[in-house]
């Protein structure tokens, strides 16, 4: 049984248009500007930057780069015992939830077509339905549907027993897209209790086979957890739980699969979870890095600077086309008629055919343009 982690970085949530750190600020004045109701922890992080712009008649700083930003906050509570900085975290959560689309769901009772394919499209809505269909990839999910209209009592979800991988997820994003995924799949569709994201293990115990985890490295907006980016990302006892989980999944780890995460070079905390991951087994098998470079290689260049296991690869690929190719590939493999007399099942085990294609067809590319 191969033991698959995914690892992932702010690359995976662009797809969607929520911001990463770089365009954070600009993006979130954007988002206040259009909002009726304006909180007042807004004004004081304007008046906050503001000042902090006096450093530039004496040193070099990006003023508009909220890691500096949060940096320099960190540094004058740590150094002085007060900042501004606690205004951040609200900031930062209500910039995310405003950029987070509202998944459009079919506001009609029924499957779209009489083909079981139409499944994503009519549960998370079209620009949702790619990681509606990673998510399900990832929970080993078979659903079981009667009949066309939507409903618990035609739709049943239970965990395939079929499968040959099992999957966790290890994020560094604050955002909740797999929160809001479960959330569309259990409020039209009758589910099996032990079918979630677990983010912890029971009286730190062993993660468990029929299990699917996410470990939120740095927090979450919901409830507001997360750790700010700044030089000083410190153990926080909230979110602990989440780094003694992303351990135990990378020790039994045999495939480790990283999407859309750059490898910053300040991000230290990640590299040194890495390592230590492997002091305690050695299962693993291959790393495959999936994630958009510059034209000079820099992150690919880091990446083999960093990684020594021979069975490591680098891909440029985006990763909307990532998750596109995981939703084709089902819509392909589990086109099924629905006749409302005989019940269809649907698996969703489209995930390692989906990586296997994706990466060869990248392969070709390079084949052809070299």
């Amino acid at each position: 049984m191969e033991k698959i982690i995914y690892l992932l970085g702010a690359g995976f949530s662009a797809p969607l248009d929520i911001p990463v750190m770089r365009d954070f600020w600009f993006k979130s004045l954007d988002l206040y500007l259009k909002q009726a109701i304006r909180p007042p922890h807004f004004e004081r992080i304007f008046h906050t930057v503001a000042n902090i712009s006096q450093i530039l008649k004496y040193y070099e700083a990006d003023v508009f780069n909220i890691e500096e930003i949060l940096s320099i906050l960190e540094m004058q509570k740590f150094t002085q015992g007060n900042s501004d900085i606690e205004d951040f975290r609200k900031y930062i959560a209500d910039t995310i939830r405003w950029a987070t689309p509202i998944p459009k769901i079919n506001c009609d009772e029924f499957l779209p077509t009489s083909q079981s394919d139409s499944f994503p499209e009519a549960i998370f809505g079209d620009i949702w339905s790619p990681y509606g269909a990673f998510a399900c990839n990832l929970l080993n999910l078979q659903v079981q549907i009667f009949a066309r209209r939507i409903d618990k009592t035609n739709m049943r979800c239970s965990r395939s027993k079929d499968s040959d991988a099992i999957y966790s997820i290890i994020t560094l994003n604050y955002d909740l897209i797999f929160e809001i995924v479960m959330k569309l799949l259990t409020e039209r569709i009758t589910f099996e209790p032990e079918i979630s994201f677990f983010t912890e293990v029971e009286n730190d115990s062993s993660v468990r086979e029929d299990k699917t985890y996410l470990a939120k490295l740095h927090g979450s907006i919901d409830p507001l957890t997360l750790t700010l980016p700044t030089w000083n990302k410190s153990s926080d006892p909230e979110i602990q739980p989440a780094w003694r989980l992303a351990g135990k999944l990378l020790e039994n780890a045999t495939q480790l699969r990283i999407l859309g995460y750059s490898l910053p070079l300040n991000d230290n905390h990640v590299r040194y979870l890495l390592k230590s991951s492997t002091l305690k087994a050695n299962r693993l098998k291959n790393i495959d890095i999936i994630c958009l470079d510059d034209e000079t290689g820099t992150v690919e260049q880091r990446y083999h600077e960093f990684i020594k296991f021979r069975d490591h690869n680098f891909y440029k690929i985006d990763i909307n086309d990532y998750l596109k190719e995981i939703l084709k590939i089902f819509k392909h493999d589990q086109r099924k008629a629905i006749d409302d007399r005989t019940p269809v099942t649907i698996s969703f085990q489209s995930l390692e055919k989906a990586h296997a294609s994706i990466i060869e067809a990248f392969k070709k590319r390079e084949t052809a343009g070299g």
